[in-house]
Formats: structure tokens, C-alpha cells, sequence
């Protein structure tokens, strides 16, 4: 069962021109926070990762007691990941990406239960393929430049999970998830 969820929210936001895409507003509020209420019924311990680049974000976060900040230096993905597991424990962990909406969270939780591994990392994407940045990470060592074994496994739909890497993904999601 994972104990800890860490969310990656420190990347440069390339695809929609915003650094701080996760700070875009569904149903009145800031993905990031939808994301966090959403895990918050499923995990005492959440850490956002970020870099000091998104001043936005960290002062959002300051005043949010569900959460805990973890900054570096975001110099690259890989680095940052490997510098996670290594500090970041209990195992499995699940690692999430900033820019996602759980639209099922039952569904969501009940296939990350479910997954059981004897690799390193197991990434969850879309059903075709695409990646979505969901892993659940097992090891307890990463070493840079030296790979972990992985596995990933094809298993949710967009009903599931709405990534949103795109302006279009985000006009696609404002006027597709129902608000609460």
C-alpha cells in the first residue's frame, strides 16, 4: 500500500507557455489544489517538489498545512527524481505529475492499490500509451546515470485522469470536469 505521495511541480511548463501551469484555475481553483485535495483523502503525507523559479506556487503552498515543500535546484528531471528517491521515504511512493486531474479518483486508487511490482519503478499511463508521469516507485537507491528497472503498465482512461500539458488540454478540461 503507498504510504507517501510526491508531486512534481517544478518543470517549465514548455507545451502551454507557463512555468506555473498547475496554478491554471478549473471550477474557481488552482489544479494543484484540486490535486492535493483529491490525494489528501488517501494520503497523510504529500510533498510538492518544485524549484525556487516558481514563486507563485511556493507562496500558495507556504499557508497550505496538507503539504510539504521540497525545493531544488531543477536542473533537470532525471536529477531531481533521483534526488526524491533517494530522501523521500516510505516505499512504494507514488509520484504524480502537477498538471493532472483525478476524474475518478475511486478508480485511480483502487488500480494504484492494485499494482504490484518487483521492479524499481512501474509507470501508469493512458491506455494507448501516452505517458502521464504517474510512477510508483519502489527503490530505495538511485545512483545517477545508472537506470532503474521499469516496468509500465497501459491501464487509464481520460475518465480516469485528465492531463493537462496543453492550452487546448486546459480549455478541454475546463469545460469537460464537472465542478462540485
Amino acid at each position: 500500500m503507498v504510504k507517501c505521495v510526491v508531486i512534481f511541480a517544478g518543470g517549465k511548463g514548455s507545451r502551454i507557455g507557463n512555468p506555473e501551469k498547475m496554478l491554471l484555475k478549473i471550477c474557481n481553483k488552482p489544479i494543484i489544489l484540486m490535486l492535493i485535495d483529491s490525494l489528501s483523502k488517501y494520503f497523510r503525507r504529500i510533498i510538492i517538489v518544485t524549484s525556487k523559479f516558481h514563486k507563485n506556487l511556493i507562496e500558495l503552498l507556504k499557508v497550505h498545512s496538507k503539504v510539504d515543500l521540497i525545493i531544488l535546484p531543477a536542473r533537470d528531471y532525471c536529477e531531481d527524481l533521483c534526488h526524491i528517491i533517494n530522501i523521500v521515504r516510505p516505499r512504494p511512493l507514488l509520484m504524480l505529475p502537477s498538471d493532472i486531474v483525478l476524474r475518478n479518483v475511486k478508480r485511480f486508487f483502487d488500480i494504484i492499490r492494485s499494482v504490484k511490482s518487483n521492479v524499481d519503478i512501474v509507470t501508469l499511463s493512458y491506455i494507448d500509451g501516452t505517458p502521464l508521469g504517474v510512477s510508483i516507485v519502489y527503490s530505495y537507491r538511485c545512483v545517477p546515470g545508472v537506470e532503474l528497472s521499469w516496468i509500465n503498465l497501459n491501464v487509464f482512461t481520460i475518465d480516469d485522469v485528465f492531463d493537462i500539458d496543453t492550452l487546448l488540454d486546459y480549455e478541454i478540461a475546463k469545460r469537460s470536469i464537472i465542478c462540485e
